[in-house]
């Protein structure tokens, strides 16, 4: 009797451990069919557009302080999304200084994926670095490094990808576009 009490016990414990796992599993199916939508019977990556709201984030810097993007933010945000093996991306990221001493009243926040961690990467000093897959996947970023220039109100002024500092100083003179 003891022993047909334990193997029971332990085939509810398996069960439990296999619905844990395709649970996981579920999750990252669904998490990988969201990055696309189904527009006019052809399947299209799913974006942000150009005076959209930009996502909520709120996340560590590289030095442990607190970064975030809310409504209430009056000044302008430059996201760059970037990859430590990328070397396109090592080298807008070496030209930021550039950026920063041109507009020194916008904010610049570097978002890297942690998957693709690679020690070492130099940030030039007053920027931002932010390692989340999570950022990545609400902006739903494909391909890097592409830069998200975001004005007050979290409002999205312009998306580009970017090859040096030149594509992104560009976005600084594009009109306010307002959706709706």
């Amino acid at each position: 009797m003891n022993s047909l009490a334990i193997s029971n016990v332990l085939l509810w414990v398996v069960v439990f451990v296999q619905s844990i796992i395709l649970l996981f599993f579920i999750r990252l199916v669904v998490q990988f069919l969201n990055r696309f939508r189904i527009s006019d019977k052809q399947v299209e990556m799913a974006s942000l557009s150009i005076g959209g709201s930009a996502p909520f984030f709120r996340e560590k810097n590289q030095q442990g302080d607190i970064v975030e993007l809310n409504d209430q933010q009056a000044e302008q945000t430059l996201l760059l999304f970037t990859n430590d093996h990328c070397g396109t991306c090592k080298a807008v990221i070496s030209e930021l200084q550039h950026v920063r001493n041109q507009y020194p009243h916008v904010r610049i926040i570097v978002v890297a994926n942690p998957i693709y961690y690679e020690k070492g990467m130099e940030i030039p000093e007053g920027i931002h670095l932010i390692r989340s897959e999570e950022i990545m996947q609400k902006y739903q970023i494909h391909t890097v490094p592409t830069a998200i220039l975001v004005g007050e109100n979290r409002m999205i002024r312009d998306i580009k990808q970017v090859k040096d500092y030149r594509d992104i100083e560009s976005m600084f003179n594009m009109p306010v576009v307002k959706v709706g």
